[in-house]
């Protein structure tokens, strides 16, 4: 066993990104590909025309759920010729290669996804985000297509919890006038998208938890298996965790179970935001929370953890009651395909680790170091 109480770790770097908690997105890919029809149909129709009217080399529409920060939907409509022309630098067009720009580039350049026009310097630097940093190639592709101008126009409306955006690549110099050949579509759009909206819904509604927004104890377990499969492929490594809120009845009792929803939420909201977009988090069963860290031997894992420990032990919160601040407890374990041949197996090595940190004292990360 091993405790992370030392200046060991202090300074070595792990690599640590916004996160979206959306995993498993392509359960809902497939579940909005299970009902494609005319709804699916008229949103590509209205990308067609839109390519048409702006004379441009190609449109994306996307939608964006605000509440988990990622895209859920992409459709798009590209020039003729187009495809050709970004062969020889390795792309090749899909809703797949759209997502990965509009993410690489937003994570770097928010204004990507405000009203705007870019051009000139300004359009080289969003592309050269996704060439990361190559100048060369970054003006060869701009140059290759023909690319002048990126419009990018959000439609604030489109739903309480979701953003569409339409960016349109084109040719040309836009006036901003022109915007007006968008919105005579957004009513169309709307009616078409609301199949999106509502199976999104659901989706969230079978998968997460309704106060934290972390994946729920049944759609953290389907993932986990789903990590143990890979890994087991591609021989990297996994670890997990099991954290505990420490002393979370006495919280309750003390500052009643507002205070104890809202230390939930913040807790599993800087979850989200601290760690990589690959990792999952799920709450796995009243203030227990399982963290899954794909292809992370234990070393990262620990500075990882300890980051999140001490975050959490420093914040302060705010209740009627007065201020008060909490710990957590972390048992960790690192996947070895040997002795855990199911994930009952392995979430108890973590769960033993937990255990262990709660009886030394709490407010610690403790492990078992992998078998051979």
């Amino acid at each position: 066993m091993f405790n992370l109480d030392t200046k060991e770790y202090d300074n070595m770097d792990a690599e640590v990104i916004h996160h979206g908690n959306d995993a498993d997105l392509g359960l809902f890919n497939q579940l909005l590909q299970m009902i494609e029809g005319d709804w699916s149909d008229s949103v590509q129709g209205i990308c067609d025309h839109i390519l048409d009217k702006f004379k441009a080399l190609a449109i994306f529409l996307s939608v964006f759920d605000k509440n988990y920060n990622e895209f859920i939907y992409i459709s798009y409509s590209i020039k003729d010729g187009i495809d050709e022309k970004i062969k020889k630098y390795n792309m090749k067009m899909s809703r797949e290669t759209v997502l990965d720009i509009l993410k690489k580039v937003s994570s770097r350049e928010k204004s990507i996804l405000e009203y705007g026009l870019f051009s000139g310097e300004g359009l080289f630097d969003l592309a050269k985000i996704y060439f990361d940093g190559q100048e060369k190639i970054t003006r060869s592709i701009i140059e290759d297509t023909g690319v002048k101008t990126v419009y990018a126009i959000p439609d604030l409306d489109a739903n309480k919890d979701y953003t569409c955006f339409f960016h349109i690549i084109t040719p040309r110099s836009v006036n901003e006038n022109e915007k007006i050949l968008v919105n005579e579509y957004l009513t169309q759009l709307h009616v078409a998208l609301e199949i999106v909206f509502h199976v999104r819904d659901l989706y969230i509604k079978a998968t997460h938890d309704g106060l934290t927004k972390l994946f729920n104890h049944k759609q953290g377990l389907i993932l986990l298996r789903k990590e143990m499969d890979r890994v087991i492929r591609n021989k990297q490594p996994l670890s997990i965790a099991m954290m505990d809120i420490d002393h979370f009845k006495i919280i309750n009792d003390t500052h009643g179970h507002l205070a104890g929803n809202m230390v939930l939420e913040y807790i599993s909201s800087l979850l989200m935001d601290s760690l990589r977009k690959c990792d999952i988090v799920s709450r796995y069963g009243g203030e227990e929370i399982l963290i899954i860290l794909p292809d992370t031997e234990t070393k990262s894992a620990l500075i990882v953890l300890k980051r999140l420990k001490d975050s959490i032990q420093e914040h302060v919160f705010k209740s009627q009651s007065g201020k008060f601040h909490v710990t957590a407890s972390f048992g960790l374990a690192q996947f070895n395909p040997k002795t855990h041949d199911d994930v009952d197996y392995f979430i108890d090595s973590a769960d033993e680790m937990l255990l262990s940190a709660k009886k030394n004292g709490r407010n610690r990360i403790e492990l078992k170091f992998l078998d051979n």
